[in-house]
């Protein structure tokens, strides 16, 4: 079963876009397959830090003495936003 794609379409200068163009040959690789897997990279990224953010934070109020009880489905969100 293939999965459903969309196209994503954008503007970038001119100059941006040489430069992207001359290293993808160089590099042997399609712009596509490189803008893929820079969104893949970048949304693990977001991921990353948002997970980091809400330790953070949470460690803070532990420290406070603001800690609270957290659910077991607050608990799975926050492992399934780490993975």
């Amino acid at each position: 079963m293939s999965e459903h794609m969309v196209r994503l379409s954008f503007d970038i200068p001119e100059e941006a876009h040489f430069l992207l163009k001359t290293e993808c040959v160089k590099a042997r690789l399609s712009i596509k397959d490189f803008a893929y897997a820079m969104i893949l990279k970048g949304l693990k990224e977001i991921k990353d830090e948002k997970f980091k953010k809400r330790l953070k934070e949470s460690i803070q109020q532990s420290k406070e003495g603001r800690g609270r009880v957290i659910s077991a489905a607050e608990l799975d969100e926050m492992v399934k936003d780490a993975e």
